[in-house]
């Protein structure tokens, strides 16, 4: 499921079937005094783990013998390795998954016999053990991917969807997802120009009222729709400029360029 622009847009929690998903806003994801302490840095930390694929797990989180325990997994062991099979292994991954989950839902989540349970969020659990009437919502290997892409959508770095093709033969599938993982490390590669700090650089310095006071109240993508619309609304003044001392034979201007709806289109 894509959420869609009111959703998005709005400040408010989204209900999912599992609980209240949260929209972190800038002042959650920058506040060293927050229980955990948050920072810029950890919260790149945490869209690591949310996008994060088991390739990823061995070669980039400094695990013991990471790459050779990759290297000697066959093609079919790769792509049937999940990030919730490790997460049943790895008690330290385990951790790092608890804590996203708790400073993205509303709830307070625990890890109960193998499942991330949702609890109601107004008892204290160690000292109150969690009873049937407790639990909102349980995340487990069926559902896991799905509330990471919620989540992603909320951080604003989903993938689209895309449909897997039929392969002809084992040849053709192994170069699909070649491609693919390509694909993807390209894509993952920051750009240093679009990081929150800079983005919320470049936003108060050209906002007619959004500033270093008020910025931190916005959700993340409450900030990067302003970003866009802005970045949109310079191209418009430049073309709108180049038509009145030029004029338009091609009438190539598009005088509602300026509140196109750029996310629907997606």
């Amino acid at each position: 499921m894509r959420f869609d622009y009111g959703t998005q847009i709005s400040p408010f929690p989204i209900p999912l079937s599992v609980g209240m998903l949260r929209k972190p806003k800038l002042r959650d994801i920058a506040d060293p005094k927050s229980k955990p302490a948050m920072s810029f840095t950890k919260f790149m930390f945490y869209e690591f783990l949310i996008s994060m694929t088991p390739k990823e797990f061995f070669t980039k989180a400094e695990v013991e013998k990471g790459q050779e325990f990759w290297d000697s997994l066959s093609e079919e062991e790769k792509r049937e390795l999940t990030v919730y099979d490790l997460i049943q292994l790895n008690p330290t991954l385990m951790q790092n998954f608890l804590e996203v989950f708790n400073f993205f839902f509303e709830e307070t989540v625990l890890f109960v016999e193998g499942v991330f349970v949702l609890v109601n969020p107004d008892k204290d659990y160690s000292i109150d053990t969690p009873q049937r009437e407790d639990i909102v919502g349980v995340i487990d290997s069926h559902n896991f991917s799905e509330i990471l892409n919620y989540i992603q959508q909320v951080c604003c770095i989903a993938e689209e969807e895309e449909e897997i093709p039929k392969f002809k033969n084992k040849i053709a599938e192994r170069l699909y997802y070649q491609i693919k993982e390509g694909e993807r490390e390209r894509n993952k590669r920051a750009d240093k120009n679009l990081t929150l700090p800079n983005v919320i650089s470049a936003v108060t310095a050209k906002h007619y009222s959004l500033n270093y006071t008020n910025i931190w109240d916005l959700t993340i993508f409450q900030l990067l729709d302003n970003f866009g619309r802005m970045r949109e609304g310079s191209i418009y003044e430049i073309e709108w400029t180049r038509v009145a001392v030029w004029g338009d034979e091609k009438n190539t201007f598009d005088p509602a360029r300026w509140y196109k709806n750029d996310f629907d289109k997606k």
